[in-house]
């Protein structure tokens, strides 16, 4: 009986996750609260409900969804970048960075990881770190016009204009 339970859940699972991708958000939605109170840890329910919440600006939720799921499956790379911008939004800078170091060290080149980590230092001001992350991120994407304008506003708080001046010319 038990393992009729599970491949049920499953089913319902992947016919959400079907929904979701399909833009039937609030379906989806539905069908995976159900599917967390017959399995509280399945890891893509955790997932797809931690996504839907984030995208609906819904960050505190989003952050309890994801921080399951990562608990659930600790090398979950979205997850843990993710878990940061909802942290990030609730105004946990501390803790957004925390999840994006997490995302980082899975996965050393993760672009968005390392330029998101340099927004939230600058606004910490924590400028040396922040141009660091931002180089970091540079070297990921070079082309990237926000690294360069991101480090040019760093560079201007520091009252570094040369810098700041090379960075903006590269935008």
């Amino acid at each position: 009986m038990a393992k009729r339970k599970v491949l049920s859940v499953d089913l319902k699972v992947r016919s959400a996750i079907e929904l979701y991708e399909a833009g039937k958000t609030n379906k989806a939605k539905r069908i995976l609260v159900q599917c967390l109170e017959e399995s509280p840890v399945d890891f893509d329910a955790l997932r797809i409900l931690g996504f839907i919440a984030g995208q609906q600006n819904e960050y505190e939720i989003a952050s309890q969804y994801l921080q399951r799921a990562v608990d659930v499956q600790p090398t979950f790379i979205e997850g843990w970048y993710y878990l940061g911008k909802s942290f990030e939004q609730l105004g946990k800078p501390d803790y957004a960075l925390s999840s994006f170091e997490r995302a980082i060290q899975i996965f050393p080149n993760f672009f968005e990881a390392h330029h998101d980590r340099g927004l939230v230092q600058y606004r910490l001001k924590r400028y040396d770190d922040a141009i660091a992350s931002f180089n970091i991120a540079r070297s990921l994407s070079a082309t990237s016009p926000e690294v360069w304008q991101n480090l040019g506003a760093v560079y201007v708080d520091k009252k570094n204009y040369r810098s700041a001046i090379e960075c903006y010319e590269r935008v």
